[in-house]
């Protein structure tokens, strides 16, 4: 079967959406309305937690050459089979809302947080990624002992009636609203507090120093990188040609010259 192509056109326009802030928060609104936004959270939330590690390597590795093959694999794994290389703004991603020094700790807790909630498939934020890309990201998981960790934490996200989901770009907070009766108002704040993404609210704790973190850092990310390009190329090829369509896009670009 022949692979659905993207045109340079295309391809250009939807890349402009993830260094253009404005244009971002009208995506991310119309991917709401297609039900699309596990996806553009995953994207959103995966790429600020990149950010935090290129930003703040140094916190995390001692040690000068295993920070820089990791750095040098991120770079790598950021280039597509056309020859191109995708990536997002630091306006997007609204680094100057992010924390200032990560940990060891950190990561493990990042790292967490992103397969309980889009990885694991009986999550209700679960995204739409090839089973061997699953697989692979299970199995990175597995090797350095990280799922068991994620499993009280995420029995306690998916047991919850969401009718609405946290998104940074338009709500401008992370919050869930939480629908059950069942619970009392204390349950409800204290798992709202919970399920809060902490990309930009974990505070720092003080200085670890792992030489492991580098190793476990590169052999789990290579395996996420596949999903996020995987999902970048999705939303191009199905939500971004519809969104495209719309008069709120048209208004916005016919403001601009290219």
């Amino acid at each position: 079967k022949k692979k659905k192509q993207i045109s340079v056109t295309n391809r250009a326009a939807y890349d402009r959406i993830w260094h253009d802030r404005q244009l971002f928060k009208l995506f991310a609104n119309y991917a709401v309305t297609e039900y699309a936004v596990e996806t553009l959270l995953f994207l959103l939330e995966y790429a600020q937690f990149r950010q935090l590690i290129l930003d703040h390597s140094r916190d995390i590795i001692e040690d000068e050459d295993e920070r820089q093959l990791l750095l040098e694999t991120m770079h790598q794994s950021r280039h597509t089979q056309d020859g191109g290389f995708v990536d997002i703004s630091r306006d997007v991603l609204e680094v100057e809302r992010m924390k200032r020094r990560l940990t060891a700790s950190d990561c493990m807790q990042l790292l967490n947080y992103l397969y309980d909630h889009y990885v694991d498939e009986e999550s209700l934020l679960t995204v739409n990624i090839s089973g061997a890309v699953r697989r692979n990201i299970n199995r990175a998981y597995n090797r350095h002992n990280l799922l068991t960790a994620t499993q009280n934490t995420h029995n306690r996200f998916k047991a919850k009636k969401i009718k609405s989901f946290p998104m940074v770009i338009i709500h401008d907070e992370y919050e869930q609203k939480i629908d059950d009766e069942e619970h009392t108002q204390t349950e409800r704040e204290r798992e709202r507090e919970e399920s809060r993404p902490r990309l930009m609210l974990w505070k720092s704790s003080s200085r670890t120093v792992d030489h492991s973190i580098a190793v476990m850092l590169m052999d789990i990310m290579k395996e996420m990188e596949a999903a996020w390009i995987e999902l970048y190329f999705l939303l191009c090829m199905d939500s971004f040609p519809r969104f495209k369509m719309t008069a709120e896009y048209k208004r916005y670009i016919d403001g601009f010259e290219w």
